[in-house]
């Protein structure tokens, strides 16, 4: 693969973690190297990059232009660039209201990706097309996504996909389905994730227990969550520490609550709320004046 296609790569990351400004500037990178590129593929995939960046970064416009040149870069021969295109395309339609022409193009661009091998860019499709397609069609588009993945031992997303499913399931009333979606997306974070992930995920098990009325699990599951955040906050106090021992207190009250324990879940509730406060407000760019300055 062209060496350009490294950046194109970067510029996915970025635009997936928010990022907009780095998607950018590692999109301008992979077209700055593409002009050597026999495929084509990363000057189409570069363009229609620049041109969801500008969408996310509210530069509708501008985004539009780089569609165009997009459009214009795709060759017969690059499968990559059409996915990428029909993505782009279909991310203007969503962002237009016109929801039944995006999820029509996310439906092309999952087929075309699937056709293609190209798995990654079939699970974002897939994803995106469960977004705005009909409410009934949403856990189907997650099932794809993640059966895409699967298959294509793309290990890095499992967690946060079976995450998806679960909540997908919750929002429908299907507890059961969520805690085991749930026990699996934990499975995972603790073979592959960070500290605050293997600690949300106790802490997303531990509320689904609570759920399906196992109230003995959820409290067994959430009160040593509960510890860990205390230790995570002592250490590495901050907004997101500050998170995650809110989650732990909120859930652990909850849990308190349903089995009776009024008091206990009451200050364990109190208590989440002022966390959240605090991370809120450590986490703004203005700090009100102090006295006296």
């Amino acid at each position: 693969m062209h060496a350009s296609h490294e950046h194109v790569e970067a510029g996915d990351r970025s635009l997936r973690a928010g990022d907009f400004t780095a998607a950018l500037a590692a999109y301008r990178r992979a077209l700055e190297l593409a002009e050597d590129d026999p495929t084509g593929e990363t000057r189409a995939e570069g363009f229609c990059g620049m041109a969801i960046a500008h969408l996310a970064l509210g530069r509708i416009e501008e985004g539009r232009a780089w569609l165009e040149r997009g459009r214009e870069a795709v060759l017969p021969s690059a499968p990559r660039g059409r996915s990428r295109w029909l993505e782009a395309q279909a991310r203007f339609a969503e962002a237009e209201g016109r929801r039944a022409e995006a999820a029509a193009d996310f439906k092309a661009c999952f087929e075309h990706a699937v056709s293609h091998g190209l798995a990654g860019r079939a699970v974002d499709a897939a994803l995106a097309a469960g977004r705005v397609d009909e409410p009934s069609e949403r856990i189907g588009w997650e099932l794809r996504a993640l059966r895409t993945a699967v298959e294509a031992g793309i290990e890095d997303r499992l967690a946060s996909l079976w995450d998806g499913l679960a909540s997908l399931y919750d929002a429908s009333g299907r507890l059961d389905e969520a805690l085991r979606a749930r026990e699996r997306a934990r499975e995972l974070h603790w073979r592959m994730g960070s500290e605050p992930d293997k600690l949300a995920a106790d802490c997303a098990v531990g509320r689904a227990y609570r759920l399906c009325g196992r109230l003995d699990a959820s409290r067994s599951m959430l009160r040593p969550a509960l510890a860990w955040s205390e230790r995570l906050y002592r250490d590495l106090p901050g907004p997101e520490s500050a998170r995650l021992l809110a989650r732990a207190c909120r859930e652990l009250g909850e849990a308190e609550l349903a089995g009776g324990r009024a008091a206990e879940g009451r200050a364990l509730c109190e208590r989440s709320f002022s966390l959240e406060a605090r991370a809120v407000f450590e986490d703004s760019p203005v700090r009100p004046l102090e006295r006296g300055g």
